[in-house]
C-alpha cells in the first residue's frame, strides 16, 4: 500500500521495458500466465501488469537432449485442504527433490545448460520468508544437497547507492557548491576515472 500510495502521488510513471537477464521464452511464458489472469496483482489500477520483451540469456536447460519447459505449476493433491504448514512442508520437499532430480541428471550428463553440466551454483530458490528458506534448507539437507541461505535485512537506505544518490541530490539542490558537485561526480554511478574528473 505504500507503494500504490507513492504511485497514486506522481503523474509520471516509467517502465522497463526489456527483461536482460532471462531467456525469451521464460520472459514470454510470464507475459502468458500474467496476461491470462483478470487483475493478477488484485490492485489493477494501482498495480498492472504490463508485458515486457526479452533479451537475456539465449541458453536453455536440457533435460535428456530436449529443451526443457521453462515454467511449472505444481499443485498438491491427495487432502481437500492443506494447513499453511503443512503445505509449506510439502512443497518444501518436492522442491528439494526436483533439486535432487536434476542433478542426478546433470552426474549423468543428461541436465545442461549450454554445453555444461547443470550444477547445484545454478539454482536458486527464491522464498518470501526465512522460516520457508530454513524449511527447503532443512529437506536439501536430508537429501545431502548443500545450500546457503542469502537474505538482505539492511534497509535500502543503509546501501552504498543509496549513500551515492543522496550527494547526487544535495548536489543538484546546491548547484553552486562546488564541493558537492566533486562529491556527486565521483560517485560510482558515474563511474568516472580520476582524469575524467
Amino acid at each position: 500500500f505504500t507503494y500504490i500510495q507513492a504511485r497514486r502521488n506522481v503523474s509520471a510513471h516509467y517502465t522497463l521495458g526489456r527483461n536482460w537477464r532471462s531467456s525469451s521464452t521464460l520472459v514470454a511464458a510470464v507475459n502468458g500466465l500474467f496476461e491470462r489472469a483478470k487483475d493478477p496483482f488484485i490492485y489493477e489500477a494501482d498495480i498492472p501488469f504490463l508485458p515486457v520483451e526479452a533479451q537475456g540469456k539465449s541458453k536453455a536447460l536440457q533435460l535428456d537432449g530436449a529443451t526443457a519447459p521453462v515454467l511449472h505449476c505444481w499443485q498438491l493433491t491427495g487432502q481437500s485442504t492443506f494447513n499453511r504448514g503443512d503445505y509449506q512442508s510439502k512443497m518444501a520437499r518436492a522442491t528439494a527433490a526436483e533439486i535432487h532430480r536434476l542433478l542426478t541428471l546433470a552426474r549423468e550428463g543428461k541436465a545442461l545448460i549450454g554445453d555444461k553440466a547443470v550444477k547445484a551454483g545454478d539454482i536458486a530458490v527464491l522464498v518470501r520468508t526465512g522460516a520457508e528458506g530454513k524449511l527447503v534448507q532443512q529437506e536439501l539437507a536430508r537429501l545431502a544437497i548443500a545450500s546457503v541461505y542469502l537474505s538482505n535485512r539492511e534497509s535500502v537506505l543503509e546501501q552504498v547507492e543509496a549513500r551515492e544518490i543522496l550527494l547526487i541530490l544535495h548536489a543538484c539542490q546546491n548547484p553552486s557548491e562546488e564541493r558537492s558537485l566533486r562529491a556527486a561526480l565521483a560517485t560510482g554511478l558515474f563511474d568516472l576515472d580520476a582524469k575524467a574528473l
